[in-house]
């Protein structure tokens, strides 16, 4: 099965896993190798929901768990992990929430993930992984995402059955690919103000808006970034380019929804809902309330909201052309009967 171990141990313990197909709550989280070479690191996440606001938060937390103690690391080939993803018991992939970053995403995700039915999984670095890797001569990405998906999504519970995955802001770029690979999934695109979102990435940037991190092109942008100003300036670029991706995917894809985050967060999560069908008890409901006093990445911080925007600079321009036109289609969509 080209497995590769470290120690006898380690090959044992790994055996015995295959042997009982017992393989559950362990996930493949680190690609390893080159493009020509890949094998996979796998980690054991335990019983325990994934309720942290980020899925590097997660990976932190099931690194402190015995069975991840090990010197050796767990890894085995690719091949292995498309056979595993073919005999886990995982719950129906229900819905993916793409972003802009900045515009209540995140608490969407902590507001869904207190259904006892649902599991988020939110931001996970392997499925970026995966997406943004270079093409394999053995396996196609389609099949490696839609494996390591399925693996993520094992049930803990039997009450488990939808899942939820929140992509990272810039898989709005890859929204044909993840269409082809689930053309029955709601796709659930929040955006915002661009010139909110901008003040909020000025304070502290996403990777997506550090040129050195994600080159520019990924984007379609071509100017460099060598200023300051033009650096400040960068994530209206990138904004705008996340604006044109949503336009191009809400005139060729009705199964979709936009959700701007000044609807408010409840609404928002009520028109999920009303969409998908999924009711909340009460207790759920108001622990969603009580949730919603703190914010969404620091949830020990009560939440603050943001004093309005006063003046809006020429440089939005371009960027609220295209938030404008994201407008009218979100309103003719309220407008118009369900999918």
């Amino acid at each position: 099965m080209g497995l590769k171990f470290g120690s006898l141990h380690n090959e044992l313990f790994w055996l015995m896993l295959l042997s009982e197909n017992s393989f559950k709550n362990w996930i493949p989280y680190k690609l390893l190798g080159n493009s020509d070479d890949l094998s996979c690191e796998w980690l054991y996440v335990g019983e325990e929901p994934f309720l942290e606001p980020f899925f590097d938060s997660t990976i932190a937390r099931c690194k402190h768990l015995p069975e991840n103690f090990e010197r050796q690391k767990n890894v085995t080939s690719l091949s292995t992990m498309l056979e595993w993803s073919a005999k886990v018991d995982a719950a129906e992939t229900a819905a993916f929430i793409f972003h802009v970053s900045r515009c209540g995403s995140t608490m969407v995700s902590q507001l869904l993930s207190m259904h006892m039915e649902h599991i988020v999984l939110s931001e996970v670095p392997f499925f970026d992984d995966i997406l943004r890797m270079p093409q394999t001569t053995n396996y196609t990405n389609a099949e490696l995402f839609k494996a390591a998906v399925k693996l993520y999504s094992q049930k803990k519970t039997v009450s488990e059955k939808k899942v939820f995955i929140k992509t990272d802001s810039w898989h709005i770029r890859f929204h044909k690919e993840i269409r082809q690979m689930f053309p029955q999934v709601l796709f659930l695109l929040l955006y915002r103000r661009p010139d909110e979102v901008v003040r909020s990435l000025n304070r502290a940037a996403g990777m997506h808006c550090v040129p050195q991190i994600i080159d520019p092109q990924f984007f379609g942008i071509r100017d460099k970034v060598v200023t300051i100003t033009e650096f400040y300036d960068y994530p209206v670029k990138v904004i705008g380019k996340y604006f044109e991706s949503y336009l191009e995917a809400a005139a060729a894809d009705p199964n979709l929804l936009l959700l701007n985050y000044n609807e408010g967060l409840l609404p928002i999560i009520e028109k999920i809902s009303s969409r998908m069908g999924i009711i909340f008890t009460a207790d759920e409901l108001a622990k969603m309330k009580e949730r919603l006093l703190f914010q969404g990445k620091q949830p020990q911080l009560y939440f603050s909201p943001e004093p309005e925007i006063e003046s809006i600079a020429d440089k939005f321009s371009g960027a609220f052309e295209l938030y404008d036109r994201l407008e009218r289609i979100r309103e003719n969509m309220l407008r118009e009967p369900a999918f």
